[in-house]
């Protein structure tokens, strides 16, 4: 693997990325999980500000992404409790630590993929782990800022200040051109 010294800031080669997007899936998204079974007033206190983030920010720049990658072949990776989407890959993940309990490194390797994009929730806890996971095994990772969710602006706010030196920061408006380039 090349040696790009201390940047991160690296443009991304289509062909190397593998998309790799964190717990979007229905369940998630909108009332399962610890938000299950929740009077609608306490969901809309204790989870506000996720789900408007969500449904105004994350998911209508998450569907850019995609778009984009569908146009230029970017491999897709969701990381999910469990399902099953076409012919993109589909890795139940069993804890927060993206690389710990799938197998994405070994089908990323011989893939022949060398950078990844990170997006999904939360933002400071399973896509912050996945950011610094992959960056530890040597990928390039851009992580689209505007693409993740989590309960509040501070957290939201917080975890891309905290890995800054693993990753590419961006937002998704500047994607679907970098990644829509064959080279």
């Amino acid at each position: 693997m090349k040696d790009f010294g201390l940047s991160r800031n690296v443009p991304m080669v289509p062909a190397k990325v593998a998309l790799i997007l964190i717990y979007v899936q229905k369940y998630i998204m909108e009332n399962g999980g610890e938000k299950k079974g929740i009077l609608a007033a306490e969901t809309e206190a204790k989870y506000g500000f996720f789900f408007a983030e969500i449904r105004q920010r994350a998911i209508p720049n998450m569907k850019k992404l995609l778009a984009a990658q569908r146009e230029t072949g970017i491999e897709v990776v969701y990381m999910v409790m469990a399902a099953s989407r076409d012919d993109e890959i589909v890795l139940p993940k069993g804890s927060s630590l993206v690389l710990i309990s799938t197998n994405i490194n070994y089908l990323a390797r011989n893939m022949g993929k060398t950078q990844s994009i990170v997006m999904g929730a939360l933002t400071g806890q399973c896509v912050d782990s996945a950011v610094r996971d992959v960056c530890d095994l040597g990928y390039l990772v851009t992580l689209p800022v505007d693409v993740c969710a989590t309960q509040s602006r501070a957290r939201h706010d917080s975890a891309p200040l905290n890995n800054k030196g693993y990753c590419r920061q961006v937002t998704t408006g500047a994607l679907p051109t970098e990644i829509s380039v064959v080279v």
